[in-house]
């Protein structure tokens, strides 16, 4: 865990849940939740210096504290679903996405929910009970809520991006074909020429 860029993550927020966890305390920006594994137990107080946040600006953060996380922190969950992490990532609002999917179902997270992990390369996604656990191996390194993205306009853009996508991709299969259909009829009319 790369804990500075979670304290960045918390702060930029401004918005901190804390949990007492089985094996850890949690931290989370209201999207996405964290395990900080080497510390002594976060105060509140001390949460606030780790962030750099002035007393006096603290007042502008909200935080609060539960007595227990509303997921499983197990890192090992009997029902955990592998989700396939897309090539793709995409924008909207500011806000860069990237899909994870199972079949038909798509979940969409946010990218910097992943900066505080040590990597993203070799992360498993996995969904648990309508969360995404991501997990590094078998241990799991973080939780993160997914989104959907309900503005008509903004579906309808990227459903006209998919089929400009699409229509372009055949149009350039038809342009190969046509080429190499063209070199084969030019090969086979000069052995005809031949003959």
């Amino acid at each position: 865990m790369k804990l500075q860029k979670l304290w960045a993550l918390l702060k930029a927020s401004k918005y901190i849940i804390k949990w007492k966890g089985t094996d850890a305390e949690w931290l989370s920006d209201g999207y996405a939740a964290y395990p900080v594994y080497g510390l002594p137990e976060l105060s509140e107080d001390m949460l606030r210096t780790m962030l750099d946040v002035d007393e006096d600006k603290w007042s502008g953060y909200r935080y609060r504290e539960e007595a227990e996380p509303p997921f499983s922190d197990e890192d090992n969950f009997r029902d955990d679903e592998e989700l396939r992490v897309s090539q793709v990532t995409f924008t909207v609002h500011g806000v860069e996405y990237i899909a994870l999917t199972q079949g038909l179902d798509i979940y969409l997270i946010r990218c910097k929910e992943l900066k505080p992990l040590d990597s993203s390369e070799g992360l498993g996604f996995y969904l648990r009970d309508g969360y995404v656990a991501v997990k590094e191996g078998m241990i799991l390194r973080a939780v993160i809520l997914p989104e959907i993205i309900t503005d008509d306009t903004i579906l309808a853009e990227i459903m006209s991006i998919a089929t400009k996508l699409r229509d372009r991709a055949s149009e350039h299969a038809r342009e190969v074909y046509r080429e190499e259909y063209d070199d084969q009829q030019i090969f086979e009319d000069v052995e005809e020429d031949e003959e």
